[in-house]
């Protein structure tokens, strides 16, 4: 294989293993990562250093929900476009964002906790998270979005950074009153910023 060839080869493989790293701790709950070969390319073009950037952020998170099933980690790509995982009380389907008008990611990867009564927090780009509940309520029979926050943690603390609106938290997509018998109660895509970095999310939802 040609000099180019490899180093092609080897950020196509970094990226979905970088993306796999959130999997892993998400889905298997694991204590650690160590991915092999990383001094073969610099800091700032390793995808590793933006995705254990993200994880730096929500470490205390994953040791608090770790093997308490309140904890989902997301791993889509073209080939399986789709992952649905039950947390919290909702069905959560994660879909790879194709963007029509210009290429998009050939893979995503992020982490999804459950971290209150119709609330979480998600961590990614490149994707969208559909939120539907479990159980049908005849008494409150719709859900909304309360509010979608984008934000980090500093020392420790959720810092609100901004709250998003239904283009900034959808992608121009649906947002608003949703019935539960459409199947469907609201949409977080994952938007590009100017860094391409993974970005957390705080949603919640209510009843009524």
């Amino acid at each position: 294989m040609a000099s180019g060839g490899a180093r092609n080869y080897q950020k196509a493989q970094g990226v979905e293993t970088a993306n796999l790293t959130f999997w892993i701790y998400g889905q298997h709950d694991a204590m650690g990562v160590a991915p092999f070969g990383i001094d073969a390319t610099s800091a700032e073009q390793d995808p590793f250093a933006k995705t254990f950037a993200a994880l730096a952020q929500v470490q205390d998170l994953i040791l608090q929900y770790q093997g308490k099933g309140t904890m989902a980690g997301i791993f889509v790509d073209t080939t399986s476009k789709s992952q649905t995982v039950t947390l919290n009380g909702y069905t959560v389907k994660a879909d790879l964002v194709v963007p029509r008008r210009f290429p998009g990611a050939t893979l995503a990867g992020g982490l999804v906790f459950g971290i209150g009564p119709d609330e979480f927090l998600a961590v990614g780009k490149d994707y969208e998270l559909t939120f539907t509940p479990v159980k049908h309520d005849s008494q409150q029979s719709h859900v909304d979005v309360a509010y979608m926050d984008e934000g980090n943690f500093v020392g420790g603390k959720w810092i609100t950074i901004r709250r998003l609106n239904g283009d900034e938290g959808t992608g121009g997509g649906s947002i608003g009153s949703f019935a539960i018998k459409n199947n469907r109660t609201g949409t977080l895509r994952f938007q590009k910023n100017a860094g391409d970095n993974y970005s957390i999310v705080r949603i919640k939802f209510y009843h009524y």
